[in-house]
């Protein structure tokens, strides 16, 4: 299962394995489809689930959540 972001700034469209986000293993379809982007596209936000990711490094492949990352 993936988690599905299009649309970004730069028209790029990102699919990350959903494993990889330990908060949305329970989330359903339509909570994972119903995102939006934030800072100019630079994050994405998932109300229902209160989650946000940072788009950058998710292009870089860095999923990890650090406690000064938590605080950004």
């Amino acid at each position: 299962m993936f988690i599905r972001a299009e649309g970004l700034i730069d028209g790029r469209q990102l699919s990350v394995p959903k494993s990889y986000f330990p908060s949305f293993e329970n989330a359903s379809q339509s909570d994972l489809q119903n995102y939006g982007l934030s800072g100019n596209g630079i994050g994405i936000h998932w109300d229902s689930l209160d989650e946000d990711l940072y788009v950058p490094n998710l292009l870089m492949q860095d999923t990890s959540v650090s406690d000064e990352k938590k605080r950004a």
